[in-house]
């Protein structure tokens, strides 16, 4: 499933040498396991994902809400249309909406 989530994020511009890019990918397997994390971001995943990285908390919000918003300033929109709602270049995601999203997509593509 990792692959696949890395496969996905190098789709839209993000690649390893974004410092968020493995704690996105990351995110995202979380998501993919647990959606209800999802609801509480700040409490489920991202302190899961400081344990796992030896991080703060805060440094993982941050660095994944760059990652993003390099993305949604890169990547033209079509590349964002696959995966993300007609319009999602519109307006950027938050955090839990863009790492939502792409959890959702790969949980409706594996069935």
């Amino acid at each position: 499933m990792d692959i696949r989530v890395g496969l996905i994020l190098r789709d839209i511009g993000i690649t390893s040498r974004y410092s968020g890019y493995r704690y996105l990918l990351d995110a995202v397997l979380l998501a993919v396991e647990n959606k209800e994390g999802l609801e509480h971001i700040t409490k489920d995943i991202y302190p899961e994902l400081a344990k796992q990285h030896h991080a703060s908390v805060w440094m993982i919000e941050t660095d994944i809400r760059k990652v993003i918003e390099n993305c949604w300033k890169k990547t033209r929109p079509e590349r964002l249309e696959k995966y993300f709602d007609e319009k999602a270049y519109d307006k950027r995601p938050t955090n839990t909406e863009f790492i939502g999203r792409l959890a959702d997509y790969l949980s409706t593509d594996s069935n």
